[in-house]
């Protein structure tokens, strides 16, 4: 997608350019055949551009409709006791989330593990308190946000179900190459996963930075886990799953529409 717009933006800029050299030219040597050349060149991209300027702006408030649907939904499924934080930037947005919150009612999973924390983290208590069972173990690299998620835990009165352990990330070898992921020691994961959801680290953190956690953890998954990856419209994610692929032929992979991107994989049995 970005490629495409790039190349439209730069073939729109050459057309303009064209036409105000060929206007300029038409000035210069003052010539009717020249100047009506010039002048549709600057009304193709004018119109070019209005055109591009409509269809963003209706991809913006179709999403914005989308996000707002999806909040709603969100909020009427988990009656939450307080007010949940917000869902733009890095948080998970409203539409990942109502499936995330619709793929734990379906499946009941005993324990939830996330690799980072948030908003994801109250949706996944709520659900298992709706349930009436279950765990969620989250990990958070920066202690910052670890004490802000343990905050909002607290201030929905989850403690009971919600874990939010300070995990730093660490070095771990994977086939001999090294890799900075969370330290899980610390959290005492349990030996059975039932889901596991993946929102982090950051991708600055390194190259395919989510890429550690199905071979780290993929001992502790149930044989019918599931597995959300958030951001999966980015390039790296796409390369993590393709590579987890090959690695892991019984993966069953799928999309599902949401405003970042978002890949389920099921462990077939």
């Amino acid at each position: 997608m970005k490629r495409h717009i790039i190349a439209t933006n730069s073939l729109m800029i050459l057309t303009l350019l064209a036409g105000a050299v060929t206007l300029s030219l038409a000035i210069w040597v003052s010539s009717a055949w020249a100047l009506a050349v010039a002048l549709m060149l600057i009304i193709i991209v004018v119109v070019a551009s209005a055109g591009k300027a409509v269809r963003m702006v209706a991809k913006q408030q179709d999403n914005l409709y989308a996000q707002t649907e999806a909040l709603m939904q969100l909020n009427q499924a988990l009656n939450p006791r307080s007010l949940l934080p917000s869902m733009r930037g890095y948080a998970g947005s409203p539409d990942f989330l109502v499936w995330l919150y619709r793929e734990i009612k379906q499946r009941k999973p005993k324990v939830i593990v996330e690799a980072s924390s948030g908003v994801s983290t109250l949706v996944c208590g709520y659900a298992l308190e709706q349930l009436g069972e279950g765990r969620v173990v989250s990990l958070e690299h920066h202690e910052f946000f670890a004490g802000i998620s343990r905050n909002n835990v607290e201030q929905h009165q989850l403690q009971a179900i919600v874990n939010v352990c300070h995990a730093p990330l660490k070095e771990h070898t994977i086939e001999g190459a090294s890799w900075q992921w969370y330290d899980f020691d610390i959290a005492d994961l349990p030996e059975q996963i039932d889901m596991l959801v993946i929102d982090g680290p950051p991708r600055r953190t390194q190259s395919l930075a989510r890429y550690p956690a199905l071979p780290l953890l993929k001992s502790r998954l149930a044989k019918n886990a599931v597995i959300f990856i958030d951001d999966a419209a980015r390039a790296d994610e796409k390369a993590m799953v393709k590579r987890w692929k090959q690695e892991f032929p019984n993966l069953e992979i799928s999309q599902l529409p949401a405003e970042k991107g978002l890949t389920v994989i099921r462990l077939a049995e």
